[in-house]
């Protein structure tokens, strides 16, 4: 848990963002992030950023994800800090790498 806080820390800085900045109250924590992009498509995450959302997305802040799939591909993955709702999915065999929802065959 003081790992991930720390690297949580870590993420808020190197967006930009200081230490003083309002953040909300409901913004999920890193972890839970993870294990949503990690539900949704299969591969490790190799990085994680925090940054503000953009304009049209309305959220204000976004964790940005990168995934290596079993194939070797890179997903970037934009997820709402706040909902965790995915905003963005882009990169080389996302198709193969996603889980199927419940209830959908492969």
């Amino acid at each position: 848990m003081i790992a991930a806080m720390a690297i949580f820390a870590g993420l808020w800085l190197s967006a930009g963002l200081h230490a003083g900045a309002q953040t909300p109250p409901d913004t999920k924590a890193l972890a839970e992030i993870m294990a949503i992009a990690t539900s949704r498509y299969e591969g490790d995450i190799t990085a994680a950023e925090v940054k503000p959302g953009k304009d049209e997305e309305e959220t204000p802040l976004v964790y940005e994800l990168r995934m290596v799939t079993r194939a070797g591909n890179v997903l970037r993955i934009r997820i709402d800090a706040v909902s965790g709702e995915f905003l963005e999915v882009d990169g080389r065999g996302l198709v193969d790498a996603r889980r199927p929802l419940a209830g959908e065959e492969r």
